[in-house]
């Protein structure tokens, strides 16, 4: 990460649950180059499972927010200072699904074993998109500021809520935010 003191954002955490910490090359290389507020504190936590690994890193944090992040996906430099920018509770960046057919990571809801994908052409090309009550999304980039967090209270994330013998703790964590009436807001320019 490239610390910044070039931007009025207060500092924060980065998150990334990692079963491996070279699980995804191209993860890692790209996070090298991602530019931070300054002051920004970077977890990665290993074993037990994702939920544990995501609670974790949110008890450790610093700052503001917390941007949590997929090893299995690809940002560009800029993204964390862009989606700061927009200065809402909870925003995320397009982020397409790494199987074919390469949607993005947003599904239609109700969570059951008939959500549907979400295609490129049901989004904006450009601006905000506010993700509908009952929609879901992965976590992949999900900025989430600090007031949200401490609101929904620990442990923020939990496997096999929604469905039994899935983990779905992204999913889970999108109900409970929307539960409590949080805004998501997807940034379709990034």
């Amino acid at each position: 990460m490239q610390h910044t003191s070039q931007t009025t954002h207060p500092k924060g955490t980065v998150v990334v649950p990692a079963a491996s910490l070279a699980r995804y090359a191209e993860f890692w290389m790209s996070l090298e180059n991602v530019v931070v507020p300054y002051g920004t504190k970077l977890i990665t936590v290993r074993g037990a499972d994702i939920p544990y690994q995501l609670n974790e890193g949110v008890r450790g944090m610093v700052g503001e927010w917390v941007w949590f992040l997929g090893d299995d996906h690809t940002f560009a430099p800029n993204v964390l200072l862009k989606l700061l920018d927009r200065q809402v509770d909870v925003v995320m960046p397009v982020v397409p699904r790494r199987d074919s057919p390469f949607v993005p990571v947003l599904m239609h809801g109700p969570v059951d074993d008939f959500m549907t994908r979400y295609s490129w052409t049901e989004l904006p090309v450009t601006g905000m998109f506010q993700l509908p009550v009952g929609d879901s999304a992965g976590q992949a980039g999900a900025l989430v500021h600090k007031s949200v967090l401490d609101q929904l209270g620990d442990p923020w994330f939990e496997g096999g809520k929604l469905s039994p013998g899935r983990l779905m703790e992204d999913m889970y964590f999108i109900k409970r935010l929307h539960d409590q009436g949080t805004s998501i807001w997807i940034d379709c320019d990034q």
